[in-house]
């Protein structure tokens, strides 16, 4: 949630009034109101020193990490000494717990919890607890101000943080929704514990004031925020949900300054600021990128659509940028991540809304050229040529971050540190070969690199995530009977063509060759050859036959066919295929033993949740204070 907004922190703010305000004010009331100034300012810088030194703790461990790498065998008895430690907490902490990514995510959310409920309660007295609860009131409107700008931090593609940490925006984005969680808790504990006040003191036409109805309306904006963010909203109206969250944020921001503009403008203008900052940075990118720049959309099987730009990005492999292309959707950008580590590539599985669209329109104007926005690259990823040993998990499509990185150290083999690569890709559908055929081939000859593609059960959901496959091949199957449909009617058209689909499969198996004309003949049969015996068999429905009845052909519904055709061919021999699922601990201890004490080890992984899972668990187990250095990388599907 992007900006877990600060809409916190709206309410009242000056609980405690005497009689409800009116009359004059003791000097014993305006003292206390100093002090809840002054310790409530306080607490954000002490929040911002906190959160400061947790940001500066992960920096110097990537930092160490990384000069570790370097040093390789010339670490000195320092070094080693703080190896220990380190491989043992992570043998630990980097394994999948439920509910949370790891241990380690699971205890930096505890940190940030622990470092928030101290600070809520620090420099309290036993006065400050008594009704009405004045001082906790105020404070809560603090720390969810102070969060609030925690949060935008966390939000921005372009933060120090990733630079400082190694973290980028994608994988901070698990921190962010959780500060966004805390905000909400903070603005409810605020709000309705200042009405209850002004209830008790029966002076609710203080709520009515023009700096209250302020912080309502942030408050009202903030709930709309954090309703919108809800997983299940998230996932499933995704466009939806960022126009809301970038509204609504923007105008719990404007508000909360203008609610308390003595005390929070301050906190509300750097937060603005660092959304401002990121915004033009972005739209910089974009326009420099942009210009001149044209998308061809060809059209791949499994739904699958890539999409090859015409200007160059210098980028390290592995890394992701937002796409927008106007033909097909306007004022709409997402993130794919960039599978070539030359040309600037994506390729991209149609779900619904965006990714949809693409392919539809790929299918119906196959190489395509359109206009094209792109902002990047984005992502804080490894230099996979710096170790020594590389191991890389793919699951599905997350082949787009695996493929560029195994393809740019087999160009620099021999030049760089790797002397081994093993690729593991994990596919549910033969057809998925042809996403990555010339990449495939390429490796294959690359002495360094040992490719290994594991065709698995369409259910395993090492490979699935979602839709469900069975709604996946429903979908593939929906989509291409739509468009048959809207070449030409069933039956025959206008041209005497009966373009009737019909499964090849349900041909009878005896006829002749005789009985099919060749390719380019009023009567062709494009895809004679079912898929495969299971439900996905009936994809062979899509692909009509086309048969002449008064010897002329439909040209348009012939291109159809022979596309459907051509991006469902198997592809040819020369590339092996095994079956089942993977071994991936064992294949990461075959790999540790083949190494060095001194020797470095990096894993990647992309795919669903499940190949995180046991990709994450893989690393752990083989980790040793004794043995080679085990890094891991691991990006997941989507960061909803």
């Amino acid at each position: 949630m992007v900006a877990a907004s600060a809409s916190a922190s709206h309410g009242a703010s000056s609980g405690g009034h005497a009689a409800g305000g009116h009359g004059a004010v003791s000097p014993e009331m305006l003292a206390a109101r100093a002090r809840q100034l002054a310790m409530g300012r306080r607490s954000s810088w002490i929040f911002a020193v906190a959160f400061s030194g947790l940001i500066l703790l992960f920096a110097l461990f990537h930092f160490s990490r990384t000069l570790m790498h370097l040093q390789g065998n010339r670490r000195g008895t320092v070094g080693k000494a703080f190896v220990a430690p380190l491989r043992l907490y992570r043998s630990v902490f980097l394994r999948k717990i439920p509910k949370v990514t790891s241990g380690g995510h699971l205890l930096l959310i505890l940190t940030y919890f622990a470092l928030n409920i101290a600070i809520t309660f620090w420099d309290f007295t036993r006065k400050d607890f008594d009704f009405p609860y004045t001082m906790f009131n105020k404070r809560c409107g603090w720390m969810a101000v102070s969060n609030s700008a925690f949060a935008f931090l966390l939000a921005m593609k372009n933060s120090p943080i990733a630079n400082l940490t190694g973290y980028s925006h994608e994988r901070l984005n698990v921190l962010h929704r959780w500060v966004g969680r805390t905000i909400f808790v903070y603005s409810q504990l605020h709000v309705y514990i200042y009405t209850a006040v002004y209830v008790k003191q029966r002076n609710l036409t203080k709520l009515q004031d023009l700096e209250q109805v302020y912080g309502w309306v942030a408050f009202a904006a903030f709930n709309i925020l954090w309703a919108s963010s809800l997983q299940f909203i998230r996932r499933r109206f995704y466009e939806a949900f960022y126009m809301i969250h970038i509204a609504m944020l923007i105008i719990s921001v404007i508000m909360l300054a203008l609610h308390k503009p003595k005390k929070f403008k301050e906190v509300m203008i750097a937060t603005g600021s660092f959304w401002i900052f990121d915004r033009v940075v972005r739209h910089a990118k974009q326009l420099y990128y942009s210009y001149n720049n044209t998308a061809t959309l060809i059209p791949l099987s499994g739904m699958a659509t890539k999409v090859v730009l015409s200007r160059k990005v210098h980028r390290n492999p592995g890394t992701h940028a937002f796409l927008s292309i106007p033909t097909i959707r306007g004022f709409q950008s997402h993130p794919f991540t960039i599978s070539s580590c030359n040309d600037v590539e994506f390729v991209i599985k149609a779900q619904k809304g965006f990714t949809l669209d693409l392919h539809k329109y790929a299918l119906k104007n196959p190489n395509a050229k359109v206009r094209a926005f792109f902002d990047g690259p984005y992502g804080a990823v490894p230099d996979f040529r710096r170790f020594n040993k590389v191991v890389l998990f793919a699951g599905g499509s997350g082949g787009a971050f695996s493929f560029p990185i195994a393809m740019d150290i087999a160009m620099h083999a021999g030049k760089c540190n790797v002397t081994h690569v093993e690729f593991v890709w994990v596919i549910k559908d033969e057809r998925h070969i042809t996403w990555y055929e010339d990449e495939i081939r390429q490796l294959n000859d690359c002495p360094i690199v040992n490719v290994s593609i594991y065709v698995t059960s369409k259910t395993d959901p090492i490979v699935q995530s979602s839709p469900s496959n069975d709604e996946e091949v429903q979908n593939e199957k929906n989509l291409r009977q739509s468009m048959i449909l809207e070449t030409s009617q069933n039956g025959p058209n206008a041209d005497g063509v009966d373009v009737t689909p019909v499964s090849p499969v349900s041909m009878d198996s005896s006829s002749s060759s005789s009985d099919i004309s060749e390719p380019g003949s009023p009567s062709t049969m494009y895809n004679e050859k079912p898929l495969s015996a299971d439900p996905e068999k009936d994809l062979a429905f899509l692909t009509p036959v086309v048969r002449s009845k008064r010897g002329r052909k439909d040209k348009k519904q012939d291109r159809l066919s022979m596309l459907l055709a051509q991006i469902d061919a198997v592809p040819a021999r020369g590339i092996a295929t095994l079956s089942g699922r993977p071994n991936l601990t064992g294949i990461v201890r075959e790999v540790v033993k083949s190494t060095e004490p001194m020797d470095s080890i990096m894993i990647g992984a992309c795919g669903p949740v499940e190949l995180m899972r046991v990709a994450r668990n893989a690393a752990a187990e083989n980790i040793t204070v004794s043995g080679a250095s085990i890094s891991l990388h691991c990006e997941q599907f989507g960061w909803g």
